[in-house]
């Protein structure tokens, strides 16, 4: 895979209680660099961030338009997340999300680019 493989996203979270958050963060396709799967790493802010602030865990990942629902499967909570020029899928029925080393956040996830309409 070439070497600038990684791409930068920004992505929109609801949270159940209303709040909308706005993340950046780099989206790893399947591959770059060593990544074994397609993944996001945003910034760590939010109930997302709470939620992987132990161990990680992982959610069930509902497919939505262009964007996702992840629900926590003990407590029920739930949270949108859909990006801006993108389409993100889920990889898996359930998804992995944690921290990484370097304290981003790790979510499973597949992005796929939308297609500009030539004018």
């Amino acid at each position: 895979m070439e070497r600038y493989c990684k791409q930068g996203i920004t992505v929109t979270v609801k949270e159940p209680d209303g709040k909308v958050r706005r993340l950046r963060g780099v989206y790893h396709p399947a591959g770059c660099m060593g990544a074994h799967y397609p993944h996001l790493d945003l910034e760590p802010k939010g109930l997302l961030a709470e939620l992987a602030k132990r161990r990680g865990l992982n959610l069930r990942c509902i497919q939505q338009n262009s964007g996702v629902l992840l629900v926590e499967q003990l407590s029920g909570v739930t949270v949108e997340i859909s990006a801006e020029g993108y389409t993100l899928l889920c990889s898996q029925r359930f998804i992995r999300l944690m921290r990484t080393r370097s304290g981003m956040l790790y979510v499973q996830l597949k992005a796929k680019p939308h297609r500009r309409k030539n004018t």
